[in-house]
């Protein structure tokens, strides 16, 4: 704590106490500007109260139910979400998180428990002081020189309670020393250097955020009178008054000679009754519970329209609380969309103090920067919400997308757009094929290349066995047709050896030629890859008959796979799959042509 707090052994003077006037102030100019709460007469040394009583508002939040509730309401929005720490540089990225992990192993607290205490405080007071402690052998951070002064690197955060901290500032409001002080009499001094001021809703020459309760503070006062008044209300007409009238005018109560009157004789039964119970009289006699019979005062108006006032002042409305009433759903939406919106406020504020006065003084320990306006955009790291109206997200990025596919913008531009970061040329077109990616069409393509082998195997025992049957010689008397016959048959089974064994350069051609059309944008590519595929069966045998609505009907599934295979699978086989579909589709049509 020495490296933080400033002694009490002050002069009167602040400005000629070296313990007390921050002087890591570099290129840094003084407000000109008056402030409301400057000292009266020159920097007279003394510590100021805030401008709003923060502990009569404590205690409001911790007895009214429905602050208590709001407040706690939008912290649990802020975070609903969950957050990321993000930058263009992974490098400082990295760095910030470890040092956050260092941090929290140090302060025993996680950096999640520190931001969420430092919000409720935004919330309830619109004010957080956070305080930093600066170590040089608890922390990984590198000592810094500003205004030729050493300052050794930061090593844990911690929030103060903002209802106890004062401020002693210059003739424009300019923070010079923190003191926080207790009830009980005892205060700890820092240097403005050493606090972390985050507000919100600060009005200009103030020194504090306006707290939330300060324009709703009287209503709800008036709302618990109220209630109150209610409660007094409830317990007067709870019991009604019993009033018993004995005789009339023409015949009186009497009085009797022991001097006992009929009014006592009733009275005495009265006070005897049962709770539960009760008395029979004569026609003298007639009882009467007097009650506010309707001619109470009607207070429900009141009572709402100062219910609405503190919903108003809040910032909620009944449909946040949970209460039940009249309002329609699209209504309750605009309702609850004000609530966000409030929401997001706090989290842009809270999003801003962490990236440039907590993020951007670690990355200057690290030894890269030596001021925190040195660091660049794409090298800072950001603090950042996700975003919390999630139906509003997926209609930006529909119309992100729409405005794709329509070519108003690229895929980088989208991305951005969207907060994404732009992807490289390779990995666009990995993205692509993973995309096209289809495991039944996989499953497909793995049956197909076991039928090729089967197809392959079956050609190489048919060429074996006529080469057997040729050995062992036929009968010559066979008819013309059969000869013809036979003769096509081996002379195609023949070239389809051949171009398995003996590929010829015409045919390497071809596949490269399929390869440049799939990869091209031509309007007419299956046109072209049909031809192709028709010309090399063709040049494998010639005796092959291709004009066939079944040969069509191959060839255009060939096609289709060998187009699903490029955009799908490794470019390095893309060949050996290519040949294969080839000779596959060659035995199908010779197969379909001869009977086969």
């Amino acid at each position: 704590m020495s490296d933080i707090v400033v002694t009490t052994n002050y002069s009167s003077k602040m400005n000629q106490n070296p313990n007390i006037v921050d002087k890591i102030t570099t290129f840094k100019v003084r407000n000109p500007m008056l402030s409301y709460f400057a000292p009266s007469a020159g920097i007279d040394g003394s510590y100021r109260p805030h401008a709003y009583d923060l502990y009569e508002y404590g205690r409001i939040m911790d007895v009214e139910s429905f602050v208590c509730r709001a407040f706690l309401k939008k912290r649990t929005l802020m975070f609903k979400e969950g957050y990321d720490v993000i930058s263009n540089n992974e490098q400082n990225a990295k760095y910030i998180k470890r040092r956050l992990s260092e941090i929290a192993y140090v302060s025993g607290q996680t950096f999640d428990a520190l931001i969420r205490e430092t919000s409720h405080n935004l919330v309830v007071f619109h004010n957080a002081y956070v305080v930093k402690v600066r170590k040089l052998n608890s922390s990984s951070g590198k000592v810094r020189t500003i205004n030729r002064t050493s300052v050794n690197p930061i090593a844990a955060y911690f929030n103060l309670p903002p209802e106890s901290v004062q401020v002693m500032t210059d003739q424009s409001g300019t923070p010079i020393a923190y003191r926080q002080k207790i009830q009980t009499g005892k205060y700890v001094e820092y240097p403005a250097s050493a606090i972390l001021h985050l507000h919100y809703n600060k009005r200009t020459g103030f020194i504090m955020g306006t707290p939330p309760l300060e324009p709703v503070k009287d209503d709800i006062l008036a709302l618990r009178r109220i209630e109150e008044s209610i409660e007094t209300l409830i317990y007067k007409s709870l019991f009604p008054i019993i009033h018993v009238k004995v005789g009339n005018e023409k015949q009186p109560a009497k009085k009797f000679m022991d001097g006992t009157s009929e009014v006592e004789i009733a009275t005495s039964y009265l006070d005897k009754m049962e709770d539960d119970g009760g008395i029979v009289t004569s026609e003298r006699v007639e009882i009467k519970a007097i009650g506010a019979e309707s001619l109470a005062l009607r207070v429900e108006s009141y009572l709402n329209h100062f219910k609405e006032r503190v919903f108003i002042g809040l910032g909620m409305s009944g449909i946040d609380f949970g209460v039940g009433d009249s309002t329609g759903r699209a209504t309750g939406e605009v309702l609850s969309e004000s609530l966000k919106e409030s929401v997001i406020d706090y989290q842009y504020t809270v999003e801003e103090f962490i990236t440039e006065k907590l993020f951007a003084e670690l990355l200057c320990e690290s030894g890269k920067y030596q001021y925190e306006y040195m660091i660049g955009e794409d090298d800072k790291v950001y603090f950042q919400f996700n975003d919390l109206d999630v139906p509003g997200l997926i209609k930006k990025e529909s119309h992100q997308l729409n405005k794709m596919t329509q070519g108003a913008q690229s895929i980088n531009e989208a991305r951005k757009s969207m907060g994404h970061k732009p992807k490289s040329p390779e990995e666009l077109k990995q993205m692509a094929k993973e995309l096209q990616y289809d495991p039944n069409q996989e499953q497909a393509d793995k049956t197909t290349r076991h039928g090729i082998n089967t197809s392959a195997k079956t050609a190489e025992n048919a060429q074996k066995a006529s080469a057997a049957t040729a050995k062992a010689g036929h009968k010559a008397a066979q008819t013309v047709t059969t000869k013809v016959s036979k003769s096509k048959s081996k002379v195609g089974s023949s070239n389809l050896t051949k171009s398995i064994t003996k590929p010829a350069n015409q045919h390497n051609n071809s596949i490269q030629n399929i390869i440049n059309i799939v990869d091209g944008a031509n309007s007419f590519k299956y046109g072209r890859l049909y031809n192709i595929i028709a010309d090399e069966i063709q040049s494998i045998d010639e005796n092959i008959d291709i004009n066939t609505s079944i040969c069509d009907k191959y060839i255009a599934d060939c096609i289709t796979t060998i187009v699903k295979y490029r955009n799908s699978y490794n470019s390095d086989n893309v060949v050996d799959f290519i040949s294969s579909q080839i000779l596959s589709l060659t035995h199908q049509i010779f197969g379909a042509t001869n009977g086969q």
